[in-house]
Order: C-alpha cells, then sequence, then structure tokens
C-alpha cells in the first residue's frame, strides 16, 4: 500500500462531518456518492491514500460545496 503524499487531519475531520451530515454515518451511501469503494473512502479518513483531484471534486459535489477555480 502506498503512503498518502499530504496527510491533511483536517480534510479527515470534514470528510467525517460530510459522513456524518449527508449520509448519517453511512459509508457506503458517501462511497456510492462519490463512486468509489467504501474501503478507498476508509482510507482517506485515516490518511492512507490521497483522493484524486477528480474524486476531490465529486466530494465537494456531493457536500454541496463550491468550487472556486
Amino acid at each position: 500500500m502506498s503512503k498518502a503524499k499530504i496527510y491533511d487531519p483536517d480534510f479527515a475531520e470534514r470528510m467525517k462531518f460530510i459522513l456524518e451530515t449527508r449520509f448519517k454515518n453511512n459509508s457506503s451511501k458517501f462511497a456510492r456518492a462519490v463512486d468509489v469503494a467504501v474501503s478507498s473512502l476508509n482510507r482517506w479518513f485515516i490518511g492512507e491514500a490521497d483522493p484524486s483531484r477528480n474524486n476531490l471534486v465529486k466530494i465537494a459535489e456531493t457536500a454541496g460545496a463550491a468550487l472556486n477555480g
């Protein structure tokens, strides 16, 4: 397993907030909304992997966050 290039504990906290508020702590629903495996989502939570740029966009869209470009 490759290590994450950058681990940001604040990112993990924001992910947990999305999980709690949008998906009522249902990781399966969150993973489906982002179109990734639950195992990938869990690796992001604990900093074992970083989401790709495309997945970051999907997370933002799922959370209803605005992307400023």
